[in-house]
């Protein structure tokens, strides 16, 4: 069973602060032979990888986000940033979307099940060291954001949210919506022994804020006089966490990455890692909500609400059985990578990924599956890279990312942040900033150095 205008009104509001705060794979900063910390989230042993002695992380941005639930016209990353106050919902939806302007938002409205995949990352600072050449350390921190759903319902569609038509009977699939912030302050290790190479990165979670919402059975339900009832009996879940006036810790937990890297005989490298194997405690309520057939909601009951406090009173009004837990759990977006990197000569290479994600609880951000292949041309100074990504295996995206010095800048999605798109629906880009031992030309001891360690 659905609240019309209060579930979608929370649903929408997610979605929004997500895109607000803005995150897949940042090729850019995994691939090469000199990505060391930022590689090492992909798979730990890959601090081996990098050729510089040490290196500084200083800062950094990633943001990834995806969705078929609609598409902003003729737009792309920085447009819809810079002009999101111009983007415009229309009130109905278009029986020919050529009558669409740019800026439009146009909703899905196939019968079909939809999802959204929000993400980010901010680097904070960091640092490893290569102890020999076989023992790395290192420590970093970052804050991370996460937003997903996989399996949103056609009957949830924005069209016939908004203006569900009268005496149609609609099926609320199951499906989950997860959202968390945390911060991680993580340490690192990899070894390497003869041609084998493996490493791990623990890391201490902060959480900020969370929601999960699953609804764990399939519901008919049908409006009839701007009062919506279910048809059958049903079930679903909910848990938030609970905050102050201020931004502040609700919750806490541990993760960990695990990763192995193999030199074969030609060369060429293969790896497999397991990432985000972890989850977080929330101070909050968890709340079960069960209702029976033929529940109704009167919509004018629900508009004056501003809180969730006030629509769970309200639902116990409405003859809801409501029980409350306190605290809930949500994992993180587990997920098991299979890699390959073979270099050539002239410093070209090709480096290849696959990201499976593994669903460990319905509490929890999904990783989003993809497959990648990316050519590489490296130098201590300057790298080159162009991946082509299939997304979820049945999308695919060109992206390109260059590494001058210092600083990389890249997209996975090339096309959305450098060109308009007739359907813009997500798009991704990274940025980083880092620091290590810098010389100029190849005859160290007879050059002019800029920084010499």
């Amino acid at each position: 069973m659905y609240c019309k205008s209060s579930l979608f009104s929370l649903f929408l509001f997610l979605c929004i602060s997500a895109a607000n705060i803005l995150a897949q794979d940042r090729i850019g900063l995994t691939h090469g032979k000199f990505n060391g910390l930022t590689a090492s989230y992909l798979n730990p042993s890959y601090l081996l990888k990098s050729e510089n002695r040490w290196e500084i992380q200083i800062a950094g941005l990633h943001t990834f986000f995806d969705s078929n639930y609609g598409y902003i016209k003729n737009s792309n990353l920085f447009d819809a940033a810079i002009n999101g106050e111009l983007i415009n919902i229309p009130d109905i939806a278009y029986d020919d979307v050529t009558e669409a302007q740019p800026l439009d938002l146009i909703f899905n409205t196939e019968y079909k099940k939809t999802y959204l995949d929000t993400k980010t990352g901010v680097l904070g600072p960091g640092a490893f060291y290569k102890i020999n050449n076989n023992i790395v350390v290192g420590v970093s921190s970052k804050f991370r954001g996460a937003l997903t759903s996989f399996e949103i319902p056609s009957s949830l569609n924005y069209y016939n949210v908004t203006e569900l038509p009268g005496d149609q009977i609609f099926l609320g699939n199951t499906f989950q919506v997860n959202a968390l912030a945390w911060s991680e302050y993580g340490i690192h290790y990899a070894q390497s022994l003869s041609k084998l190479s493996f490493g791990v990165n623990l890391k201490y979670l902060n959480g900020y804020t969370s929601l999960s919402f699953d609804n764990n059975q399939n519901i008919n339900y049908i409006e009839r006089s701007d009062t919506l009832i279910a048809l059958d009996k049903g079930q679903f879940t909910f848990a938030h966490p609970i905050h102050g006036e201020q931004p502040d810790v609700v919750g806490k937990g541990w993760s960990i990455d695990l990763g192995i890297n193999y030199k074969n005989e030609d060369g060429s490298y293969i790896g497999f890692s397991i990432i985000d194997l972890g989850y977080i405690n929330l101070d909050g309520k968890n709340y079960t909500i069960d209702f029976e057939e033929n529940q109704s909601i009167i919509y004018d009951d629900y508009k004056p609400i501003k809180t969730i406090d006030q629509q769970i009173e309200q639902m116990i009004k409405d003859g809801f059985v409501i029980d409350s837990t306190a605290g809930h759990s949500i994992n993180l977006p587990t997920a098991i990578s299979f890699q390959y990197q073979k270099s050539f000569k002239n410093n070209f290479g090709i480096e290849a990924q696959l990201i499976q994600n593994l669903k460990l609880s319905d509490y929890q951000v999904r990783h989003s599956n993809s497959l990648n292949v990316s050519a590489t041309y490296d130098k201590k100074h300057f790298s080159a890279f162009l991946p082509i990504t299939m997304y979820n295996y049945n999308h695919v995206r060109i992206g390109a990312a260059i590494r001058i010095g210092y600083l990389t800048l890249g997209s996975d999605k090339i096309l959305s942040v450098i060109g308009k798109q007739d359907k813009f629906s997500g798009s991704d880009f990274y940025i980083n900033l880092k620091f290590y031992p810098f010389k100029i030309g190849d005859n160290e001891d007879q050059k002019i150095n800029c920084f010499s360690f």
